[in-house]
């Protein structure tokens, strides 16, 4: 196969990869943990200092600053939080997709197989549905590092 079909292809699996991984942790995370954030950001969520942290920590584990948005929009509405609170967490939301960043810039690279081999073992072996679905967000978590690891290795293949 032509060097450059490779690279191409290489990309967009390592990309499909990222995005699948990505798409499934944020989709298992709420099965798993969705009503248990909704009472911390309820709860923590009274000052702005907590709705900074609470937003920062939400993102973080949800690895969406749009799916905190929406939910603290949506709190604000049903009257569950003030709007100084919301604005906090927003920007709490915006904070924690810096340390997502951050994540990605630690050396994970040499757990990508032991975060799928764990997660795998998690999501098939254990009956508890809860547990279940922190299993597939772990296994999701190193599917979106094996994209990434991916696209690197395309990376360093074109120079």
């Amino acid at each position: 196969m032509n060097t450059n079909v490779k690279i191409i292809f290489g990309l967009l699996g390592g990309l499909a990869l990222f995005l699948f991984g990505t798409n499934m942790m944020s989709e298992s995370l709420k099965k798993a943990e969705g009503a248990r954030i909704k009472a911390i950001m309820s709860i923590l969520g009274k000052t702005p200092l907590l709705g900074l942290l609470v937003g920062a920590f939400s993102t973080a584990i949800l690895q969406s600053s749009s799916a905190t948005t929406v939910m603290v929009i949506g709190f604000v509405s049903a009257d569950v939080m003030s709007l100084p609170v919301a604005i906090a967490i927003i920007f709490g939301a915006n904070i924690g997709t810096t340390i997502t960043a951050q994540i990605i810039a630690f050396k994970l690279s040499n757990y990508i197989y032991v975060f799928i081999f764990i997660g795998f073992l998690l999501s098939f072996i254990v009956k508890n549905q809860e547990w279940k679905n922190i299993g597939i967000s772990i296994f999701a978590f190193g599917l979106l590092f094996l994209g990434i690891e991916t696209i690197r290795g395309i990376g360093y293949r074109i120079k």
